[in-house]
């Protein structure tokens, strides 16, 4: 095992790239839906757009996805249309719906009411467009059995943008911008290491026995995973205790079983964390695991619904990032993808002082929103 490992390493050291300067990521995360991909995405396909292609961006996407019939004359698109991601709509009511999904949950019912929103308007409506990372399903939950389309950013965004770039060539400022966000996606696609390096290691795998050990490492990979999620869990739990001591002890907590069965097949496999009563009101304050972590309030409208509905209307005065299907907001409070670590995230989870720096600052995010509940109902007395 240690000539291959020794092997790898010095593969990595000798043409692996780091990754380059990106205004996106200096600006913005690189995960932001909404404000980053969402809102460049929509720039490229607007045929008003600064870029000067005209329809060209659009009809390349339409035509690489497959979608006929699409009027490309008098089109808008817009960003965030009754919470639909990226809506194109044309002058004869033609209208096709893009739902961007980099790390964030499916909710309820999700594709199926933006659908039917659409249909309600008098909209001739395609198959929704369901945008990931990797072409992953929606939560059954979300589509309710409609009929849509699954994308990629690595497998068709990627190649859309590669072909936008001879039409916007004129424009500078979005040719480099161009540029700069091809290269994002590429690297959170996983795209980003030039074909010498992985030739070197396809050939390294094929000598001796290494594939037979590589795929015992491929286990061993996620088995670390699973010990390293769960110290930063305790380690996270430990900060709050020590840090914020008025905070009782979390009412729930992630276990070993727990974030077992995060790395499975299985389905409800996510969804959990630390849990903290409120105390002076009910209801909790939580940090919770998807692919990344956020932090929020939880009550139950039925057996509470006067904590409830207090707490809805702080939720509309505190910065969020979205509603749950509960009601009530959510942020999140890392970049950390749990699911599929980027490089900087593994050393963000192995490092003890990145992983402490990380820890405290979503022990400071859950306090936050505690502190935010506590100052709103003392100063109603």
């Amino acid at each position: 095992m240690q000539p291959l490992i020794h092997r790898a390493a010095l593969l990595r050291a000798e043409l692996h790239r780091p990754p380059a300067f990106n205004l996106f990521t200096l600006l913005r995360s690189s995960s932001d839906e909404v404000r980053l991909h969402s809102r460049y995405l929509a720039f490229l396909l607007n045929p008003q757009g600064a870029h000067g292609a005209g329809t060209k961006l659009l009809q390349l996407l339409l035509a690489a996805l497959n979608i006929e019939g699409f009027d490309c004359t008098e089109v808008t698109v817009e960003v965030e249309y009754r919470n639909v991601d990226i809506l194109i709509r044309n002058s004869k009511r033609q209208a096709v719906i893009i739902e961007n999904k980099l790390y964030a949950a499916d909710q309820d019912a999700q594709l199926h009411r933006y659908l039917q929103t659409l249909q309600g308007e008098g909209c001739q409506t395609y198959p929704p467009l369901y945008l990931t990372l990797d072409g992953r399903d929606a939560d059954r939950r979300s589509c309710l059995g409609i009929d849509y389309q699954r994308i990629s950013y690595a497998n068709d965004i990627l190649p859309w943008l590669e072909q936008c770039q001879q039409w916007v060539i004129r424009e500078a400022g979005v040719r480099e911008s161009l540029l700069q966000y091809i290269d994002l996606v590429a690297t959170l696609t996983f795209q980003n290491q030039g074909h010498a390096y992985m030739d070197a290691l396809k050939q390294t795998l094929r000598q001796n026995n290494n594939l037979l050990v590589v795929r015992d490492l491929q286990k061993a990979f996620v088995e670390t995973l699973k010990d390293l999620q769960l110290e930063f869990w305790q380690a996270l739990a430990q900060c709050i205790k020590d840090k914020y001591p008025e905070l009782p002890k979390p009412s729930e907590a992630p276990t070993a079983e727990v974030v077992d069965r995060y790395y499975s097949a299985t389905r409800d496999n996510r969804w959990y964390g630390l849990y903290y009563d409120l105390g002076f009101v009910q209801g909790s304050v939580y940090i919770e695991l998807d692919h990344r972590f956020y932090c929020g309030y939880y009550c139950d409208a039925q057996s509470h619904p006067t904590a409830h509905a207090w707490l809805a209307t702080l939720t509309q005065n505190v910065v969020n990032n979205g509603v749950g299907s509960g009601g009530l907001l959510w942020r999140y409070t890392t970049e950390l993808n749990m699911k599929n670590p980027s490089d900087e995230d593994l050393m963000v989870l192995n490092e003890p002082v990145k992983r402490a720096q990380a820890v405290e600052r979503m022990a400071d995010d859950l306090y936050g929103l505690w502190g935010e509940a506590r100052a709103l109902y003392a100063a109603q007395g």
